[in-house]
């Protein structure tokens, strides 16, 4: 990479700001026209693809609905699906009651942060009481896959890998770091 001057660069600051003005992107629009578009837009989907990687394997879902529970404006459903081979993903399906029989509402698939996974999200971490954990709800206000739902929308609500249930367990994870690290 060429350096935007003669002067070494040793602070992460000057070596970030270098990079900055003197990368060049491999798929940067340089065109003018709808066509150049076009031809560029083909030429990103398949440099993104092969970044992307192998798809992983198709496996059969199998759907199992673990737990439900009536929430008032909603249902709640613990569910249980296999993503990829000998992986099994647990995930809250919310669906809101008053669904006119042949009608598709609108879905959500509802990603959740780096705290107790869909739980969080999905009004359990209050359902379970503790104090701090809640605080942390409310301050990030934080159970917006409740609030879809109460607004008519089906929301889906895994955990990602690390967090909820699919976190490791305490002797395999460093003590206080984020599950991530």
């Amino acid at each position: 990479m060429p350096m935007r001057d003669a002067r070494r660069l040793i602070n992460l600051y000057d070596v970030i700001v270098n990079w900055c003005e003197t990368w060049k992107p491999d798929c940067a629009f340089s065109g003018s026209t709808q066509k150049d578009f076009q031809r560029w837009q083909t030429a990103f989907k398949r440099h993104y693809r092969r970044c992307l990687g192998p798809w992983p394997e198709k496996v059969p879902l199998r759907l199992e609905t673990v737990e439900r529970v009536d929430k008032g404006d909603y249902v709640r459903e613990k569910i249980l699906f296999d993503s990829s081979p000998g992986v099994t993903v647990p995930a809250y399906f919310l669906v809101p009651k008053g669904i006119p029989p042949g009608e598709r509402p609108p879905g959500i698939l509802a990603a959740h942060g780096h705290g107790n996974g869909k739980d969080d999200i999905c009004g359990v971490t209050r359902e379970k009481g503790d104090a701090n954990a809640i605080a942390t709800v409310d301050r990030l206000n934080y159970e917006y896959a409740v609030e879809a739902a109460k607004r008519g929308y089906v929301v889906v609500a895994p955990d990602w890998c690390p967090f909820g249930e699919r976190r490791p367990p305490a002797w395999w994870s460093r003590p206080s770091r984020d599950p991530c690290n």
